[in-house]
């Protein structure tokens, strides 16, 4: 089905503009061996089309919808994302007034940025789930590493694994970036219950938790099977 709708996107490239620069690199996608599939017919069982809807459209139907809403609409909240190295940046405007472009846009609690690193996000996770940390350890005053992992797994790991599949990092600075919250909060914990130091995989098996990392695959394997199985 992705493969049928990638062909049907080229045929309409082709059609709309064949002379453009666009449309002969991606004949030459298709002409490439690694590419071969692309260029024969793909059957589809459903056959559908999508109309082709810029921003403004969207933005002038969200103007006159808000009003028979009995709502209303703060343009300086509201904020564009470039993506991409177009040397032109469409402008747009909402409510007459100009929409100010950011590098940084937060939506459903994860901050994109430009080049859709999420170094940025991890940044303010890790900050906000280690100040948590630092609460909780001021607020908890018992000693028992059980209740303080019941804790933490509760209130601050949920913070970290928000919608990692998503922004699930693959370089090694935000992973080590991630799991030093985890890392740093083990080891507080064992100082405390007045235990001996071990290292953070002795201490994962004395708390019976896992990495961070770990569970962030498990989450992606999870989210694929889903998806192939329905």
């Amino acid at each position: 089905k992705y493969l049928s709708i990638l062909y049907d996107r080229l045929q309409r490239f082709h059609a709309n503009a064949p002379n453009s620069d666009l449309t002969h690199s991606l004949r030459k996608l298709q002409t490439s061996p690694l590419s071969a599939p692309l260029s024969r017919p793909m059957v589809c069982q459903t056959h559908f089309d999508l109309p082709s809807i810029f921003p403004e459209q969207i933005l002038l139907a969200i103007s006159q919808l808000v009003p028979k809403w009995n709502m209303t609409l703060s343009t300086p909240k509201c904020s564009v994302l470039h993506l991409g190295r177009l040397k032109t940046r469409s402008k747009y405007t909402l409510n007459g007034l100009a929409i100010s472009p950011s590098d940084t846009v937060r939506d459903l609690g994860i901050h994109f940025s430009k080049n859709l690193n999420f170094g940025y996000h991890i940044t303010q996770i890790t900050r906000k789930t280690r100040s948590m940390c630092n609460l909780m350890l001021r607020s908890f005053h018992t000693n028992s590493p059980d209740i303080l992992m019941k804790a933490y797994k509760i209130y601050i790991r949920p913070l970290l694994e928000s919608s990692t599949v998503i922004w699930n990092p693959t370089a090694i600075g935000l992973v080590n970036r991630l799991e030093n919250v985890q890392r740093e909060f083990t080891r507080r914990v064992l100082k405390r219950s007045r235990q001996p130091p071990l290292s953070y995989l002795d201490r994962l098996k004395l708390l019976n938790i896992e990495t961070l990392e770990y569970r962030r695959a498990l989450r992606d394997m999870q989210f694929v099977y889903d998806s192939i199985h329905g």
